[in-house]
């Protein structure tokens, strides 16, 4: 009878931790995630409703969500069917659906059913349907809707008569697409140069930045815009008061600028002051302000953000910035004043928290989970609660560079780190061949 309740009790776990996380969408003061099943979750407030949201909460279930973008204080998704749907505000008609009145719940936009991907921005929405054609509304005070006019719309229009339009990418009022040739084209506010074609001017219709034809993916936020070529190499441009180009520099950029030679740049995504990356190896880059380092210095190239972890899907929001591990996990961190990290509490985090568990748990992980660092931030010491007795060889604590600043061998439960500097910490365990690292912050 024992070993049938531990079958049972382990199909449950199993059961439990079977639906992964597959994309997250920050938004200004909140967030939404879809999971494998397409059920919808978020966090925050805003667009989700009062009151807000401190945790990671079931919005809908059922629904086959398939694709999401939360944009200032709206949100759009496309569910498997190929259907596009809205809620939260409709300003100027940011939902396209005819109006502009607050959505509490979703909504669909029209009766169509060939939409392939919606991307919500500053009171203003893009998509792109399946026979390349490319549609817009809300907001256009700068032509970010590029149909040649300043008009706002609330029903989606579409932008031009091409239909080979391929990624698209909206900002606060700046607008980028590439087409299936691979050209990269923008359009609306060019008050930072984030239009990249070398001046400073609106662009009321989408405008070719450049003549190459190896563009990749795009990215756009705030006043900067961040794009991947065929070849790996990483580009940017705009506004860089933060550092979020990443060229080592605090300088505006109006035209595409390499950053670095690396050529393993897999997929980009921006905040309104940073920018994220991921390599192919899912290692995560950051540059511009709250960049997760533990600090709260604005940096100007990029910086690996917990080396040795692997990452598989990355948001930029107004107020956190969120990740989703290749384990399934969600992690955050950012200003809190708005519940936007999911933690249960309105604390700001300066280094990714987790705060929803990954889709699986195999053994190694059940070991990192039951040895705990605390108290963690920490001024002075840090206890390790070691609750499985597991077998502690060798400590290795280093920084975000990877320099070892203590190395310890042997079994033991405390790390002195009162001589350390305020920052964040890798605490690198080891045991059996086997090593597990934890991110301690040091006050």
């Amino acid at each position: 009878m024992k070993k049938l309740s531990t079958l049972i009790l382990l199909f449950f776990k199993l059961y439990a931790f079977s639906q992964c996380y597959q994309s997250v969408s920050a938004g200004q003061h909140y967030v939404l995630a879809v999971k494998t099943d397409g059920d919808l979750y978020g966090w925050g407030s805003g667009a989700l409703g009062a009151p807000p949201i401190n945790i990671p909460t079931l919005l809908q279930s059922g629904q086959n969500f398939q694709l999401i973008s939360s944009g200032y204080d709206h949100s759009l998704a496309i569910k498997a069917d190929g259907t596009l749907w809205g809620t939260g505000s409709n300003v100027l008609g940011c939902l396209g659906i005819g109006n502009s009145s607050w959505q509490s719940t979703f909504v669909q936009v029209g009766a169509n059913t060939n939409w392939q991907s919606v991307t919500a921005g500053t009171i203003y929405s893009l998509a792109l349907k399946t026979d390349g054609t490319m549609w817009a509304c809300g907001w256009n005070s700068d032509g970010q809707l590029g149909n040649n006019s300043i008009t706002s719309s609330n029903v989606f229009i579409q932008v031009d008569s091409a239909n080979n339009w391929s990624k698209i990418s909206v900002g606060q009022q700046s607008s980028s697409a590439i087409k299936s040739d691979g050209t990269l084209w923008t359009w609306g506010s060019n008050s930072s140069g984030q239009l990249g074609d070398g001046t400073l001017l609106n662009r009321y219709v989408p405008t070719q930045v450049g003549t190459d034809n190896d563009w990749n993916s795009i990215s756009s936020s705030g006043r900067h815009m961040v794009a991947v070529k065929t070849n790996g190499t990483l580009w940017t441009w705009g506004s860089n008061s933060s550092g979020q180009l990443g060229d080592g520099t605090f300088v505006n950029r109006n035209f595409p600028v390499q950053i670095g030679t690396d050529d393993d740049w897999q997929s980009i995504e921006t905040a309104p002051d940073a920018t994220l990356a991921l390599k192919t190896n899912g290692s995560l880059w950051v540059c511009g302000s709250r960049v997760g380092d533990g600090t709260t210095i604005n940096r100007n190239t990029l910086i690996n953000i917990n080396p040795g972890t692997t990452y598989q899907a990355i948001s930029g929001g107004d107020a956190s910035c969120v990740t989703i591990k290749s384990d399934g996990g969600i992690w955050t961190w950012g200003s809190d004043n708005y519940n936007a990290l999911g933690n249960g509490t309105v604390t700001e985090e300066l280094a990714p928290t987790l705060i929803a568990n990954s889709c699986s748990l195999n053994t190694n992980e059940f070991e990192k989970n039951n040895i705990v660092l605390y108290p963690n931030p920490t001024s002075q010491f840090v206890t390790i609660n070691n609750s499985i007795n597991f077998i502690i060889e060798k400590i290795t604590v280093s920084d975000i560079s990877g320099k070892v600043f203590l190395e310890k061998n042997n079994n033991f439960n405390e790390i002195n780190l009162q001589q350390f500097s305020s920052g964040m910490y890798f605490v690198q365990i080891e045991s059996n061949k086997e090593k597990f690292v934890y991110k301690v912050i040091k006050k």
